[in-house]
């Protein structure tokens, strides 16, 4: 850059000429113009450069103070916030010495216990996929009674199937609203299917029990003892290619898919210096790498895997008690989350996989709740069981 200096100003002593004098008064003046303009250019760019300073602040501010009540509602729509998604655990309330028995709901800390159905029978109970319904059975006799159906908030209440097995395994509902059930037929149990409004129902398979649905729908395992001891078999969703999976001298049941499908657990009985108890099993879907998980475990199929697939919550029965554990899904680093527990079983992961839901008791039975880790535990609910954590709704 080519710099030019300011002409010099004239000196007393120096020749007067008009019109040089008045050609240098008159660069002298553009010269003080020009320095004046380069002035105010410079501090004209200062107070922009703090304008824009400040303003920088103020929407940092601004954004820092909308955040903070906005976000929630962001991430409420994004399901990331906490309590973005919520859940509920149903269960059945046993009225003691009076025979009575109901369905409740309630929120996961215990609070707003609910009542949604009263006569309720012995057995499970299944949410609906989206969490807005729940089945259970109702009357009946010991060891059946009527599928019913009935809205989370307690209305709607209606009747699906009658003859529907008790106890565990009774029925399950699949991702796309499907039922798969056990009807007794005389001595005799069958698999059956029907749509989530009772319609349709078809009978899938002759002499089983405790259907369960892949999580893709595609395909239902069950229990049956049509070749002798209790095995695992499994069937298309529509009846067809029925196979067996397990050909063991003693009793496989009660079998759980992983959340990917690609793994089944389930229970082998054993019998050993007159004792009876159950292994904990894994193999692959197709009935291959069948491998012991853990020992005296999964009594009467008290084992569920975690929403990731990657753990797997059993119970352990010994001389006056049965305490939770958990294990990574390959059988290893197996830990006791509830030491001198009385009678737990019936347990369930929460959605999220942090805490697991179990229950406890003697006579009577009340239902806890801990972190995954065996932390934190806590009773929701006295004189309860067959619990079940629904799946979490987004609001």
């Amino acid at each position: 850059m080519t710099v030019t200096a300011p002409p010099r100003p004239p000196h007393p002593s120096d020749p007067v000429d008009r019109d040089e004098l008045e050609a240098v008064v008159q660069a002298l003046i553009e010269e003080a113009r020009r320095r004046t303009q380069r002035r105010r250019r410079f501090y004209t760019s200062i107070a922009t450069l703090v304008a824009l300073a400040g303003v920088a602040v103020f929407v940092v501010v601004d954004r820092t103070a909308h955040s903070q009540t906005a976000s929630p509602a962001l991430a409420a729509r994004s399901g990331l916030a906490a309590g973005a998604s919520t859940s509920q655990i149903a269960f059945m309330r046993d009225t003691v010495g009076q025979g009575r028995k109901e369905l409740y709901v309630m929120n996961t800390d215990g609070s707003q216990q609910r009542l949604l159905a009263r006569e309720t029978g012995l057995g499970n109970m299944a949410w609906s996929p989206d969490g807005r319904e729940i089945a259970f059975l109702r009357g009946g006799r010991w060891d059946r009674g009527v599928l019913m159906v009935v809205a989370a908030d307690g209305s709607g209440e209606r009747r699906l199937a009658g003859s529907v097995a008790a106890w565990t395994g009774g029925f399950d509902w699949a991702s796309d609203g499907r039922i798969a059930y056990t009807r007794v037929r005389g001595h005799y149990r069958d698999i059956w299917v029907m749509n989530a409004d009772g319609r349709k129902q078809r009978r899938l398979a002759q002499r089983g029990t405790r259907p369960r649905w892949s999580p893709d729908g595609r395909q239902i395992s069950f229990a049956s003892r049509r070749d002798g001891n209790w095995e695992i078999y499994v069937m298309h969703a529509d009846g067809s290619g029925q196979r067996r999976l397990t050909h063991n001298s003693v009793d496989d049941d009660y079998a759980a898919w992983s959340p990917d499908g690609q793994l089944i657990s389930f229970s082998r009985h054993r019998v050993s210096g007159g004792w009876a108890g159950f292994d904990l099993y894994v193999m692959n879907a197709d009935g291959t790498r069948q491998r012991r998980l853990a020992r005296n475990a999964a009594w009467y199929g008290d084992s569920t895997w975690s929403p990731t697939g990657l753990k797997i919550a059993f119970t352990r029965p010994s001389p006056g008690t049965t305490d939770v554990y958990v294990m990574n899904a390959d059988g290893t680093d197996v830990r006791n989350l509830t030491r001198s527990a009385p009678r737990d079983g019936g347990l369930t992961w929460s959605p999220d996989g942090l805490k697991i839901a179990f229950t406890r008791g003697n006579r009577s039975s009340d239902i806890y709740v801990m972190n995954a880790d065996g932390t934190g535990q806590r009773r929701l609910a006295r004189d309860s069981w067959f619990l079940a954590w629904s799946p979490a709704k987004k609001e």
